[in-house]
C-alpha cells in the first residue's frame, strides 16, 4: 500500500518500524496483530495530532480491518459530541463536506489539518459504518480548569464519582500542566487535573452512549494521553461497559515513553 501525504506526495518509508505487545514486550507483525484487534469491539488508537505518519498508520490499520472483518465505527476525540447531527448528515450524504467542517467548527475547535483525519472518515463511511463525535465540550474543560468543579451540572459527575486513576496518571498530567501554567486561563494544577480527569469521563461516557446506539466493532482515535497504559478514556469507559478492548499506542521512536505492561495494550513505533 503506498502512502500518501495530504498532498498526494509518496511517503518515503514504511511507516511502522516494529509492533510491541506490552504485556510480555514480544514483537508482533503487522498480520499478527489485524488478527488479535479481530478479537476485540474496541480499538483505541493513539497519536500525537500533528505527526502525519500516526494518521497513516490509522488508515492502514482501519483499511485492514475493513478488507477482513467487515464495516466499522469511528469514534473521534476532534469531533464534539454536541455536532452528532451535523456528523450524521454529512455520514448520510446530506450535506457537503465543507459544510460539515464549517458548522463542526473544525479550524476553531480542533485545528489540526483535517486532510490527515479524512482518509479514515471516508473509509468508515464508505464500509456503512457510522462517525461518532465523543469529545468533550471545551468550553466546559477550560471553566474546570479555571475554577475546579464549583457549579458544575450534576448530570455531568459520574455517578460513582471521578475515578482519579494511579499516580502515573496524575505525573503526566503534571508533565503537561507545567509549561501551561502561566497561561491566564489556567488556575491551579489541582483544577487541571480535574479538568483533564472530567475530559476523559466524559469522552468514556459518550463513547459508552455510541456504542449502546450501534453496537458494533468501533475504531477510537484519540491523542495517546487519553489511552496509554489505559488511564484516560479505556478505563473510565470498562468501568461503564465490559467489552473486549486493545489500545494502539503510536510514537516516533519511544519518545521517552514509559509503559506499564497490559493485556491487548500494543505499542507501534514509526522510524
Amino acid at each position: 500500500m503506498l502512502l500518501l501525504d495530504p498532498k498526494g506526495n509518496a511517503l518515503a518509508e514504511e511507516p511502522i518500524k516494529e509492533i510491541i505487545r506490552t504485556f510480555d514486550s514480544q514483537r508482533v507483525d503487522e498480520d499478527e496483530l489485524i488478527s488479535l484487534l479481530g478479537e476485540k469491539v474496541i480499538v483505541f488508537m493513539g497519536e500525537v495530532h500533528s505527526d502525519q505518519r500516526h494518521h497513516q498508520i490509522h488508515t492502514r490499520i482501519i483499511e485492514r480491518l475493513i478488507s477482513r472483518y467487515g464495516s466499522v465505527n469511528l469514534a473521534m476525540e476532534a469531533l464534539p459530541q454536541r455536532s452528532q447531527g451535523v456528523i450524521d448528515e454529512f455520514v448520510e450524504g446530506k450535506i457537503k463536506e465543507a459544510d460539515y467542517l464549517r458548522q463542526v467548527k473544525w479550524d476553531q475547535v480542533w485545528g489540526f489539518d483535517y486532510g490527515m483525519y479524512k482518509p479514515k472518515v471516508d473509509l468508515v463511511i464508505s464500509s456503512g459504518g457510522r462517525v461518532w463525535g465523543i469529545g468533550a465540550d471545551l468550553e466546559t474543560i477550560r471553566r474546570i480548569a479555571r475554577l475546579g468543579l464549583e457549579g458544575m451540572e450534576e448530570n455531568l459527575i459520574p455517578q460513582r464519582g471521578l475515578f482519579l486513576g494511579p499516580k502515573g496518571y496524575r505525573e503526566r498530567v503534571l508533565a503537561t500542566y507545567e509549561p501551561l501554567k502561566v497561561h491566564r486561563d489556567i488556575g491551579p494544577f489541582d483544577h487541571f487535573f480535574l479538568a483533564q480527569v472530567m475530559r476523559d469521563e466524559l469522552m468514556a461516557l459518550n463513547l459508552k452512549n455510541a456504542f449502546l446506539a450501534d453496537p458494533k466493532r468501533t475504531i477510537v482515535i484519540s491523542g495517546n494521553q487519553h489511552i496509554v497504559n489505559y488511564w484516560g478514556i479505556p478505563s473510565r469507559f470498562l468501568r461503564r461497559l465490559s467489552l473486549p478492548v486493545a489500545t494502539l499506542v503510536v510514537y516516533s521512536g519511544t519518545q521517552g515513553l514509559k509503559l506499564e505492561p497490559h493485556l491487548n495494550e500494543f505499542l507501534l513505533i514509526t522510524p
